[in-house]
C-alpha cells in the first residue's frame, strides 16, 4: 500500500506505447557482419543507446565501423530505417495518456533507445504529452541503472513513491524502479496481479485512494450491464472517431451471469469527471419515457461511477436530410431545447436509415440542464444544491453571465444539420413537424417529466453539470429554467429555430 497519493505516471516507450512491427535489428545485423550477437548487444547497451548521432546515417556509419566493415554501412541503414518505419502506436495509448494528464497526473517517459529510434516519438505527437523525460540516448543513463529513475523523479519534481511507473520490462520497469521505491505496473498479457495486458488498459484502474491500480473495469470483473448482471472477457479501447472530447470510452465484451452462453457487446464510459455519469444516465431515460430511441444505460462503481451504456443502431448523421430524416432531426431538437442539451450536434447522433420511418439516437447527454452559465466562483458550494438554493433569488440571478439556449443559439445549432435558405420546403416542414410533435408530447407529460427531474437533483450523489469554469449541482434555478421552457409556446420557439443564420 502506497503511503503517499500517486502524481506522475511515468512510461517506457517501445512495447509498452509503440510497438516495432519488423524488428530487423537484433536479427539481422549480427548475420551481415559475421560477429556473435553478444557483440552486437555489447555495441548497442554501450554505445548506441548511450550516444547521440546527428542521423540515421551517421549512426549506421557508427555500427559498421565498429563491426569492423564500413563498407556495409549502406545496408546497416536500410535496415535501420525499415525497423523504425515498422512503429506504431499501439491502441488506446493517445487517448489514455490524454484522459490520464486531464485527470492532473504528470506525465513521464524513460526509454533505452538510439537517436534514430526518437523519430516515431516526435511524429506520434507523443513527445507533447510527457511533462518530463530520460531517454538514454540523450541523457547518458540506461535502465536499470538507478540513476535513469533518479534523475525523471526529479524532472518530475517528485518523489519516486508518488511516480507510477509503467512498462513490458521485468527487469527494467519493474524491478529496479520496484527497488528505489517506485510503484510499478508490468504490461504483458497474462501477467496476473496488478499488470496490465496494454496501456489503455490502465484508464480503466483506480488511480487514487489506498488501492490504486484496483481494476475497476477488467475481464472477470462482474458488472449490472444494460441487459442484466455479466461479466466481462474483454475490454477494447475505441477509436477517435468514437468518443468524446474529455472522456474515455471502450468497449466491453462480456457474457450474462443468467445464461454464460450469451455474448453482448455494449460501451463504458469513464469521465472527466465521475458525477457526470449520472446525468447522462438520467438523460437516456428521459428520452426512453419520451418515446424517443434510447440506448439502455446504468451505471456502475463506488469508488468512481463509470456509465455502461448499449450501443445504438446505425451510422453517423452527415449530409442534407431528407424529409423523413428532417422530421426525427426535428423531435431530437425539441427534446434537446426543453432539456438544455449544449451538445446537440450531428456527430452525437446515429442514423437508423434500415428502419421504417427513421430512427436518431441522439448520445453524450452529459450536458442536459445547465442553461444557466453561472460564475461558480461566487457560490459557497456550487457541489450542493441547498447551499445554491440558499442564496437570494436576485444575487444568483446577478451571477448568470448568459444562456446556453437563446434566440441567437437556436439556429447556429440548427444550421449544423442544414440550411434553411437552401434546403427544400419538404425538409424544412418535416423539421417543423417532427420538433412541435415531440415538443407537444414533452408538454403533455409536464408534471411527471418535473417531478422526475426534481427527485433526482436532490437526491446524492448530487447532479452535476458543466464545463470547468461553470461546473456546477443543478437545483431549483434550473428546474425553474427548465419549467419556464415547457411553458412556451413551441410554435414560436420553432420560428425562432427556423430563422437564418
Amino acid at each position: 500500500m502506497n503511503q503517499l497519493p500517486l502524481r506522475a505516471i511515468a512510461f517506457d516507450l517501445y512495447g509498452t506505447l509503440l510497438a516495432l512491427d519488423n524488428p530487423l535489428l537484433h536479427r539481422e545485423i549480427p548475420r551481415l557482419f559475421g560477429v556473435p550477437g553478444r557483440r552486437w548487444l555489447h555495441l548497442v547497451r554501450h554505445t548506441l543507446l548511450r550516444r547521440p548521432f546527428p542521423d540515421t546515417a551517421a549512426m549506421a556509419a557508427a555500427i559498421a565501423e565498429e563491426l569492423g566493415a564500413p563498407a556495409l554501412a549502406p545496408r546497416c541503414e536500410q535496415l535501420l530505417r525499415a525497423e523504425v518505419a515498422s512503429a506504431r502506436l499501439l491502441p488506446g495509448v493517445v487517448t489514455t495518456l490524454q484522459f490520464l494528464a486531464r485527470r492532473g497526473f504528470k506525465l513521464g517517459l524513460i526509454s533505452n533507445l538510439s537517436s534514430a529510434h526518437t523519430a516515431p516519438l516526435e511524429a506520434s505527437g507523443l513527445a507533447d504529452l510527457f511533462d518530463a523525460s530520460v531517454l538514454s540516448c540523450r541523457d547518458g543513463v540506461v535502465k536499470p541503472q538507478a540513476e535513469a529513475y533518479v534523475l525523471l523523479c526529479q524532472r518530475l519534481d517528485l518523489p519516486p513513491e508518488q511516480v507510477l511507473l509503467v512498462g513490458d520490462s521485468l527487469a527494467n520497469d519493474v524491478l529496479a524502479p520496484a527497488a528505489l521505491g517506485m510503484p510499478v505496473a508490468r504490461v504483458g498479457p497474462g501477467s496476473g496481479g496488478d499488470d496490465l495486458a496494454s496501456v489503455a488498459e490502465l484508464g480503466w484502474r483506480q488511480l487514487t485512494g489506498d488501492l490504486p491500480l484496483t481494476p475497476l473495469l477488467a475481464p472477470g470483473v462482474a458488472v449490472p450491464s444494460p441487459e442484466g448482471a455479466a461479466v466481462i472477457t474483454r475490454l477494447q479501447p475505441v477509436g477517435e472517431d468514437e468518443r468524446g472530447r474529455y472522456n474515455l470510452v471502450c468497449r466491453v465484451s462480456a457474457h450474462l451471469d443468467a445464461s454464460p452462453t450469451r455474448e453482448l457487446t455494449f460501451f463504458a464510459k469513464r469521465y472527466l469527471d465521475p458525477a457526470s455519469a449520472r446525468l447522462e444516465a438520467l438523460g437516456h431515460r428521459l428520452q426512453f419515457l419520451y418515446d424517443l430511441p434510447a440506448c439502455r444505460a446504468v451505471v456502475h462503481g463506488e469508488e468512481e461511477f463509470i456509465l455502461l451504456v448499449s450501443a445504438a443502431p446505425g451510422l453517423p448523421l452527415s449530409g442534407a436530410p431528407d424529409p423523413p430524416t428532417a422530421f426525427e432531426i426535428g423531435r431530437q431538437f425539441a427534446f434537446g431545447y426543453v432539456f438544455a442539451n449544449a451538445d446537440l450536434r450531428p456527430r452525437n447522433m446515429l442514423l437508423d436509415a434500415t428502419a421504417s420511418p427513421p430512427r436518431i439516437t441522439t448520445f453524450d447527454l452529459e450536458h442536459l440542464l445547465l442553461n444557466l452559465a453561472v460564475e461558480v466562483a461566487q457560490l459557497p458550494d456550487p457541489l450542493d444544491p441547498h447551499a445554491i438554493d440558499a442564496l437570494p433569488r436576485q444575487h444568483l440571478s446577478s451571477l448568470v453571465k448568459r444562456r446556453v439556449l437563446s434566440p441567437r443559439t437556436l439556429p447556429r445549432a440548427r444550421g449544423e444539420f442544414f440550411d434553411v435558405r437552401q434546403a427544400p420546403q419538404e425538409v424544412t416542414r418535416a423539421f417543423g413537424r417532427g420538433f412541435l410533435d415531440q415538443y407537444e408530447l414533452l408538454k403533455s407529460g409536464r408534471r411527471q417529466l418535473l417531478e422526475l427531474v426534481r427527485e433526482q437533483v436532490y437526491t446524492p450523489p448530487y447532479l452535476i453539470a458543466g464545463t470547468r469554469a461553470y461546473r456546477r449541482a443543478l437545483a431549483a434555478m434550473d428546474l425553474e429554467d427548465l419549467e419556464g421552457r415547457l411553458a412556451e409556446d413551441p410554435v414560436d420557439v420553432l420560428a425562432l429555430l427556423l430563422a437564418p443564420r
